[in-house]
């Protein structure tokens, strides 16, 4: 018999196609009746909302305002993110220096409140009446947000926690006074996990490392994918002589990709000039003329708009390779450590082979390697960046073996209905026993 969802209000974030919590929550949650969902959040995509029936409810906290969603509600001057909008950055090379010292240097983030709570919010809340409060903090103000809330509807609602990167222990590094800090941090997150009745990692490695840290069992919970709908797009057959080959990247470039997107570039650029005609392209929302100017550079490398969510299934399929990196820097190994990007269940379900480029203390690296999903190059050295990229190119048994073991276990242990529907069980046992008490 199908046990009933409970009702979950989402605090903090939103369902969207455009960045991997939004991503995440959208197909965590995919069983659940809109009626037993409400979000609490700011510039969540109504649009979105409305077009896929996600939940019914909807509080916006920079306008202060509920919004209720249906596919006959017109909601108009509502500004919303778009996942395919570029971006760009025309503030002073001063005024980025003095936010650069405010928020990375000095915290001024976590140092002023900026989180009123609105006795519109509290209204909205108790008025829902949820069976649970479900958030994924991200920082020391979203834990002081979350815990004000809490104690002005009366302690009445438990908490479900979902921690999908180790910020509680990385996102205070390199500002000043980092030792007060950590102490701050820790002290205000193990708070927030003794309270919360239902803690959720985003892999197996964060589970055993928080298991140790925090002393508290955190269930893993990663972004599901739905194989059927994936299985409908045809996959392209191979050729090794075909006359082009092409890698693709999907993401966002920033501090933990860039310089991988620029070794690649430099591999493509070797291999065209050697005869081997290569293409790559990337598909960022970081798109931008001085982006397109930086990968322009190189030959048969190209940079695009990032395009919407649900269209990736119907593109990756057109390319030989998908190109899966995380730079090597200090940074990087250590706030990606414990963390699962949003694109690996994708990739795993695509059947087109995922080169991984990435340091070896990686999760996602432990991952690969493991289970033998992808060809992985854990060293920053292009020569062995491009020699991996020829045998994907040029070996169909590596080919055939990394994808058929990747499409396996995307059916095995990513498969959409089967992990949304362990989610909701985890809710249900969860709020039970707390009940029960």
């Amino acid at each position: 018999m199908e046990q009933l969802a409970p009702k979950v209000l989402i605090f903090g974030h939103s369902f969207n196609n455009y960045n991997g919590i939004g991503i995440t929550l959208t197909s965590l949650f995919s069983l659940w009746p809109p009626d037993k969902i409400a979000i609490v959040a700011p510039m969540a995509p109504i649009p979105f909302l409305m077009q896929n029936q996600l939940c019914n409810r909807y509080f916006d906290t920079l306008e202060n305002k509920e919004y209720v969603i249906n596919k006959n509600c017109h909601v108009e001057n509502k500004d919303v993110l778009s996942p395919t909008s570029s971006y760009e950055d025309n503030r002073s090379w001063a005024r980025k220096k003095v936010s650069y010292f405010l928020h990375k240097k000095i915290g001024i983030d976590d140092l002023i409140d900026r989180n009123p709570v609105s006795r519109e919010l509290i209204d909205f809340v108790n008025d829902f009446n949820p069976d649970i409060i479900y958030t994924c903090l991200g920082s020391y103000g979203a834990i002081r947000y979350v815990k004000k809330v809490c104690v002005q509807t009366g302690n009445r609602f438990p908490l479900a926690i979902h921690i999908m990167d180790d910020w509680p222990n990385t996102l205070f590094n390199g500002r000043y006074f980092s030792w007060m800090w950590k102490k701050k941090y820790h002290r205000s997150f193990m708070g927030i996990v003794k309270k919360s009745i239902l803690r959720l990692s985003i892999c197996e490695g964060m589970s055993k490392e928080y298991a140790f840290r925090y002393n508290q069992i955190f269930f893993p919970f990663h972004n599901p994918v739905n194989v059927d709908l994936w299985d409908k797009v045809p996959n392209k057959r191979f050729q090794s002589d075909s006359a082009i080959k092409k890698i693709v990247f999907f993401g966002k470039i920033n501090e933990d990709t860039q310089d991988a997107l620029l070794d690649m570039c430099d591999v493509v650029t070797k291999l065209n000039r050697r005869g081997m005609l290569v293409q790559f392209d990337i598909y960022s929302p970081n798109y931008s003329k001085d982006m397109s100017s930086l990968f322009g550079g190189f030959l048969s490398c190209k940079i695009f708009p990032s395009i919407p969510h649900e269209k990736v299934k119907d593109h990756i399929k057109d390319y030989d390779v998908v190109y899966f990196p995380l730079c090597f820097s200090d940074r990087t190994r250590y706030y990606a450590r414990l963390s699962m990007s949003t694109k690996t269940s994708e990739y795993m379900v695509s059947k087109v082979p995922i080169l991984l480029y990435c340091p070896e203390e990686l999760e996602l690296y432990k991952y690969a390697s493991n289970e033998g999903w992808a060809c992985c190059v854990t060293h920053r050295n292009e020569d062995i960046l491009l020699q991996s990229l020829v045998n994907l190119f040029v070996d169909s048994n590596l080919r055939n073996g990394l994808t058929k073991k990747a499409y396996q276990l995307a059916i095995s242990r990513h498969n959409l209905i089967n992990v949304s529907e362990d989610f909701k069980i985890k809710f249900i046992d969860a709020i039970r026993k707390y009940d029960a008490r």
